[in-house]
């Protein structure tokens, strides 16, 4: 009598779905990437050693697939190493950047900004604003940090580069108390259409927070700005007005 060995086909020694290295060319951070492909290797390296471990001496692995998985795997190390060499690189260029910001701590800078802040209840504060040239009219709004407007007054209807001195009051005349306002300059122009002039307010630089991308500075207003918002010349300002109420 003949006796047949059974024949028994070796499933892969790691699914498709381990071995994709997707995760390197999506649309997550570097830092995330480099985790999930480290993840992956792991459990790559365990399910190999595991196959290794019992397949059948009398019908071991295809070398060529062997080959072809030790191959795989060091596709994967590969971009691991890069990922992890990126995430270096990008963290030693938010230090720097970071650390040369750090020169303008405690400095009296003018920025684009529309975040305006008194010192103390009945204190004053002066900003800027720049009208386009075929201005009509304008109107000042002022905003608490809850959104509520508290105060109001007619722009002075000139193109170009002006000032405004808000006595920190509100339209009945009240003193306003100490704290972060935003300031908006709504526009008219001859054609009858409506716009916002950019507005700049001066204000110290208390700290850098590298926490973003970009680093920032945070300034006495209370607002963030990158250093491209500095104003370089602030002796554009001129034609200054200031509020009676």
């Amino acid at each position: 009598m003949t006796t047949t060995t059974p024949t028994t086909t070796q499933a892969p020694l790691v699914p498709n779905s381990l071995i994709s290295t997707k995760g390197a060319s999506g649309t997550s951070s570097t830092t995330s990437s480099t985790n999930g492909l480290s993840s992956t290797m792991a459990q790559f390296l365990k399910i190999l050693t595991t196959e290794l471990q019992n397949q059948d001496p009398t019908q071991p692995m295809d070398p060529a697939a062997f080959v072809g998985q030790l191959a795989t795997l060091n596709e994967v190390q590969a971009t691991v190493q890069s990922n992890q060499l990126l995430t270096a690189i990008e963290a030693q260029i938010q230090a720097s950047s970071g650390a040369s910001l750090t020169n303008y701590i405690g400095d009296q800078i003018t920025a684009q900004s529309n975040a305006i802040s008194l010192a103390s209840s009945g204190s004053s504060v002066t900003f800027g604003y720049t009208e386009p040239s075929n201005i009509k009219s304008g109107t000042i709004v002022i905003k608490d940090s809850s959104g509520n407007q508290v105060f109001s007054a007619v722009a002075n209807p000139a193109s170009g580069n002006q000032t405004y001195t808000w006595n920190g009051k509100n339209v009945a005349g009240t003193a306003l108390p100490a704290g972060n306002y935003t300031v908006t300059v709504n526009t008219i122009d001859n054609t009858g259409k409506a716009g916002t002039a950019q507005t700049y307010t001066a204000a110290t630089v208390q700290s850098v927070d590298s926490s973003g991308s970009t680093p920032k500075l945070v300034l006495s207003t209370g607002s963030e700005i990158p250093v491209s918002g500095i104003m370089n010349n602030s002796g554009k300002v001129s034609n200054s007005t200031t509020s009676t109420n």
